[in-house]
C-alpha cells in the first residue's frame, strides 16, 4: 500500500466515523442479506456487533503506516 492510498483511507474514514454505528449496522444488514444462514453465528446484539466492528476498522485505520 502506498502512503497515498493510506491517506486516503484515512482521510475518508474521518467522514465514516461520524456514521459509525449506522454504517455498521449497514454493514451486517447486507451481510446477512447475502449470507443468511450465517446470522445464528452472531448472537450477541447486532448494534455492539456494529460498534465492534467500527472500532476494530478505526484501529486498523489509524495504524496503516
Amino acid at each position: 500500500m502506498t502512503q497515498q492510498q493510506i491517506i486516503i483511507i484515512q482521510n475518508s474514514w474521518v467522514d465514516i466515523k461520524l456514521i459509525a454505528l449506522e454504517a455498521g449496522l449497514l454493514f451486517y444488514s447486507k451481510l446477512f442479506k447475502a449470507a443468511p444462514v450465517i446470522k445464528h453465528l452472531f448472537n450477541e446484539d447486532i448494534a455492539t456487533q456494529a460498534h465492534k466492528l467500527m472500532s476494530t476498522l478505526g484501529f486498523v485505520v489509524v495504524h496503516l503506516n
